[in-house]
């Protein structure tokens, strides 16, 4: 029997006071039987933040903060992990050209998994998750950083812009919401 998931990235932007924008893509998984897949975070970043991650989510770097061909070989690496699930599995999502690549492919299909792609501007219709798990997920996120910004214990550079949220805190965020 195979089970079903789906699998879409979303991007939350995060403002600080200055005119900064940190640019972070979550990666959103989860199972038709209820199971939660790792959650992953791609920073807007060259360089892999080094963090003490005790928040249980995959972190990433890309230069622009967003899922490309890299990065999704890297979520297929480090999160999906159906064979451990020990069976079959169809991941439905939408039809991003860094997902439909031969090598994404082949990729899914060595971790015991099928695919179904839902066509390009179907996704609002055919994916439930943009309502009912995206935007509560990106409203937690925008609560946790409202809140953060009320309590008023900030750091501030020399010339007196307040610092931004640091990685570690970001994803702590991530994984309460």
């Amino acid at each position: 029997m195979t089970e079903q998931s789906t699998k879409q990235a979303r991007t939350v932007k995060i403002r600080t006071m200055g005119n900064e924008k940190n640019r972070v893509t979550v990666v959103l998984a989860s199972c038709g039987d209820g199971f939660k897949v790792k959650l992953m975070v791609i920073f807007k970043r060259k360089i892999v933040p080094k963090i003490n991650n005790k928040h249980g989510v995959a972190v990433s770097a890309q230069e622009k903060g967003w899922m490309d061909l890299d990065q999704m070989k890297i979520w297929i690496k480090k999160v999906w992990r159906a064979q451990i699930l020990g069976r079959r599995r169809r991941l439905v999502y939408d039809a991003f050209e860094a997902q439909v690549t031969d090598s994404v492919k082949s990729s899914f299909k060595h971790k015991n998994t099928d695919l179904a792609v839902v066509p390009a501007g179907l996704t609002s219709i055919l994916q439930p998750l943009d309502v009912s798990l995206h935007k509560p997920f990106k409203d937690g996120v925008r609560k946790k950083w409202m809140q953060w910004m009320a309590d008023g214990i900030h750091e501030f550079t020399a010339t007196g812009r307040q610092k931004k949220p640091t990685e570690e805190l970001i994803c702590s965020w991530i994984s309460e919401a």
